[in-house]
């Protein structure tokens, strides 16, 4: 009795892994976005240096914060032993630079705030004075990072239910870093169903020409005109139709097939209709927001 239940626990344990494991292959990938739009960027490229003195410092400040997961208590006895927890669970998510050009090291977080969590966190500390200051937080994962032109973007990538992910765009103030959101970058949708893909593989993604429509569009998350759309995408329930936009509407197409699918980045419109928006946050409300999706030509 006792091995026919744990063959029966094993079988249901395999069956939800491979269910698990097949839901998200069909997720657009974070790897392909990252190759698509900053295929050389890696917060390791951000580090300077590893292991200094004031490293361990300011390490140990961070784990103080309690911040995150598995976060260092004060009292001496205990100290020790949640330090290298903390370590062991957010190390590789702590990076060391200096931002504010002031000759002391600052951080930034990109990792998870517990672990397991499927949402990421990215935090900047500013180091004034000896003391980390929490001057930037969002969801989301570090994908690019500017120095010359003090900007950087976050991946806001889907979370349980969500199907959209945003690339939004910040400018920073080297001096004190104060952040402005300046635009973001909508994508929506899985790799594989609704006759997908719904991302060209990168290495195709070669043309840059501009784009006007010649007629009302309704930009798809897939090169197909079905409108079942089993997972009920955003507002749009039933089509994989992510937004309409008026003749005229300006764009750049990025992608042909040869049966007449196009793959365009359409640029902010007010008079688009019906925009997909399903995990719409605050930072969103007043950006422009360019949309990525397919449209038939022919």
């Amino acid at each position: 009795m006792k091995n026919t239940r744990l063959l029966f626990v094993l079988s249901i344990m395999a069956f939800l892994g491979n269910s698990l494991n097949g839901q998200a292959q069909n997720y657009l990938t974070q790897q392909s976005v990252q190759h698509f739009f900053y295929p050389q960027f890696s917060p390791i490229n951000l580090d300077q240096g590893t292991d200094t003195i004031e490293q361990k410092a300011l390490l140990k400040k961070i784990c103080l914060l309690a911040n995150h997961c598995d976060f260092c208590l004060s009292d001496s006895t205990k100290f020790d032993k949640t330090y290298l927890e903390y370590v062991s669970s957010h190390g590789k998510s702590i990076h060391f630079v200096d931002l504010d050009k002031d000759g002391d090291q600052d951080i930034i977080f990109n990792g998870k705030e517990c672990p397991g969590m499927d949402e990421g966190l990215v935090e900047i500390y500013e180091n004034q004075d000896d003391t980390l200051l929490l001057k930037f937080r969002s969801s989301g994962r570090l994908i690019n990072f500017d120095f010359q032109n003090a900007t950087f973007v976050i991946h806001d990538y889907p979370c349980c239910a969500q199907q959209t992910q945003y690339l939004i765009e910040y400018h920073f103030v080297a001096e004190n870093f104060e952040t402005t959101a300046l635009r973001a970058h909508l994508l929506v949708g899985h790799l594989g169903i609704l006759g997908g893909p719904y991302f060209p593989n990168s290495s195709e993604l070669k043309l840059n020409l501009p784009f006007i429509a010649p007629q009302e569009i309704a930009l798809r998350w897939s090169a197909n005109l079905t409108d079942m759309d089993p997972t009920e995408t955003c507002e749009n329930a039933g089509t994989n139709r992510i937004c309409h936009y008026p003749e005229g509407s300006s764009g750049t197409i990025l992608f042909k097939k040869p049966d007449g699918w196009t793959f365009l980045r359409m640029d902010p419109n007010l008079f688009a209709r019906n925009a997909c928006e399903d995990n719409y946050s605050q930072v969103l409300k007043n950006l422009p927001i360019y949309y990525y999706g397919w449209v038939n030509l022919e």
